[in-house]
């Protein structure tokens, strides 16, 4: 009798936790997509994307890119007939341009994480009163990050409300 009434009190125990848990829900968050796709970071993207600086480093991408790509070209076409020393020649050419394709890109990229981190940090604290709003408007219990998990439906995925209430929040 008393293992009876054992079993009905845990079983009572674990329908009212499950019921609590029901209460509170579980959601994934993104938080630098959620910022990143806010206008304010957009615009700022965008800005940086306009600035004479960006434009000519973009331009001199392409124009190493284009002559990157000839050289490889040329090297296909006419490897068969070149000796040794012209194979090392146009390798080592291709292999500079390669290079310098890489450094300015790197430049590029650099430009673009600062903004990002800067973006980051002014709205990072935005962001905190919304997902703090959104924590007791909402009742959630436990907030994911998107990038470390494996599968998660739209359903849960608050990223792009988040997003929505940082441009109402202006």
């Amino acid at each position: 009798m008393l293992k009876l009434k054992t079993v009905a009190l845990s079983l009572l125990l674990a329908v009212a936790a499950s019921a609590s848990l029901a209460a509170e829900s579980i959601v994934v968050l993104d938080v630098q997509a959620a910022i990143l796709n806010s206008d304010k970071a957009q615009d700022r993207l965008k800005a940086m994307r306009e600035e004479k600086e960006f434009k000519a480093n973009l331009k001199e991408v392409e124009k190493l890119q284009e002559e990157h790509n000839e050289l490889v070209a040329k090297l296909k076409k006419d490897s068969a007939v070149m000796n040794q020393e012209q194979l090392q020649a146009q390798t080592q050419k291709i292999s500079e341009k390669r290079s310098d394709i890489e450094h300015v890109y790197r430049k590029l990229k650099a430009a673009e994480q600062k903004l990002v981190q800067e973006v980051v940090q002014e709205l990072g604290p935005k962001l905190q009163e919304v997902v703090n709003k959104m924590i007791k408007d909402d009742n959630i219990g436990m907030i994911l990050d998107a990038k470390a998990t494996l599968h998660v439906t739209n359903a849960y995925n608050i990223t792009a409300k988040v997003t929505d209430k940082i441009n109402q929040a202006k």
